[in-house]
């Protein structure tokens, strides 16, 4: 007896017709997903093709992974998910009040040397007196 397969989810095959589309293969789209977000927050190969295989599903799916897929393939968020588009609406909202209410008007990114700064202070970053 042939065994069944589940076709993939619309959110499946949406992933993976993004990445296609790129013109990109699974590592390529773990690398590029990495730099966009930072090594160890990036998806691996494997995490992209179980996204792809509709082993994850939309709902349990990692917004940071799926904005970063987005950006790297060239597309809305949107279109690959509306959920995780509506969800990083509502996390920008929350961010932006905490932000207001912290006094932070402007974020700035920070360069190489201040990220190993702050590796090398053990994940905090060192404090400079004046």
């Amino acid at each position: 007896m042939p065994k069944l397969v589940t076709p993939p989810t619309e959110f499946a095959r949406r992933m993976q017709e993004a990445r296609q589309r790129a013109g990109m293969r699974l590592d390529e789209a773990s690398v590029e997903a990495r730099r966009v977000i930072g090594g160890e927050y990036g998806p691996s190969r494997e995490t992209i093709r179980r996204y792809e295989a509709g082993l994850i599903s939309e709902d349990r799916a990692d917004p940071l992974i799926v904005i970063a897929l987005a950006e790297v393939y060239g597309v809305s968020v949107g279109q690959l998910s509306w959920v995780i588009a509506r969800q990083s609406q509502t996390i920008s909202k929350v961010l932006s009040r905490h932000l207001r209410r912290e006094g932070i008007t402007e974020l700035k990114e920070e360069t190489e040397a201040e990220e190993a700064e702050v590796e090398a202070a053990g994940g905090r970053k060192a404090r400079t007196r004046t």
